[in-house]
């Protein structure tokens, strides 16, 4: 079926294709790892720039106006967020007494992963709004 230079070639390929993935992955976003370190507002002007091909004066008139925006918007994905683990907070008190003890450990481990997880994607979101 498949010879053993063949799996061999298809290994490596997975190999680098999963490194090209997880460079770009984790270049590209705020807030990421090993990402850049530029905020959420210099990325969205900097698309808007490269996509409108924006003047220095027309930057300068918009960058106060993109800042204030990512600020709103920010606020507003971490109040939905602040939402969404009140609710799965909830529910976790209210299914806690019908699962045994280890489950409930489980289940307290995995409310402390997803509060501890960042919000990545939202800085992804607002990104692509512009």
């Amino acid at each position: 079926m498949f010879t053993k230079a063949s799996l061999i070639v298809l290994a490596c390929a997975l190999f680098a294709g999963g490194l090209l993935i997880g460079h770009f992955a984790t270049t590209n976003w705020p807030g990421t790892r090993f990402g850049s370190a530029r905020s959420l507002d210099t990325l969205v002007l900097d698309k808007l720039k490269s996509e409108l091909d924006l003047s220095p004066s027309q930057t300068a008139q918009i960058a106060p106006v993109i800042s204030n925006a990512c600020c709103d918007l920010r606020l507003a994905l971490e109040e939905h967020r602040a939402q969404r683990l009140a609710i799965l907070d909830e529910v976790g008190t209210t299914i806690s007494p019908d699962l045994t003890p280890d489950q409930q450990r489980r289940l307290e481990a995995l409310e402390i992963e997803t509060q501890r997880r960042p919000s990545i994607k939202g800085d992804r979101r607002i990104v692509a709004l512009f």
